[in-house]
């Protein structure tokens, strides 16, 4: 196997976890904004409508990350997520639009340098 396969082996693990982490994150800040306020001011399914879009944009952007071999244009495809995300829910959703904007890059750029060191860790490794 290619070293670019496995690097992209290794890069889809870490960006597989990191959607998890930003499922897990996005239902911890849901159950914390319930109990801090109470409900949410919009009726019927738009809080997790707006989750489902934001969701699918975070998994095409991972998705994109971990075939592109240059880190630069990892960190611009975080940042074209961060806009797009930002123009979804701005100005109807500000409180969501900075909660998905945040931590979706941060997940991001955090996946970027796991999958670095690990690949990084695994090719020093696999020469010996």
């Amino acid at each position: 196997m290619s070293s670019y396969w496995k690097t992209c082996l290794v890069s889809a693990l870490a960006h597989g976890l990191g959607l998890v982490l930003f499922v897990v994150t996005n239902d911890i800040a849901h159950h914390l904004y319930l109990l801090w306020n109470g409900g949410f001011g919009s009726r019927g399914i738009a809080p997790g409508a707006v989750f489902y879009l934001v969701l699918l944009v975070f998994s095409v952007a991972n998705l994109l990350v971990v075939f592109i071999p240059f880190r630069k244009v990892k960190y611009g495809a975080g940042v074209v997520f961060s806009i797009a995300t930002a123009a979804l829910l701005l100005p109807q959703h500000p409180l969501r639009a900075l909660f998905y904007v945040a931590s979706g890059w941060l997940v991001i750029v955090v996946c970027i340098y796991v999958s670095s060191w690990l690949s990084n860790k695994f090719a020093y490794e696999g020469g010996r």
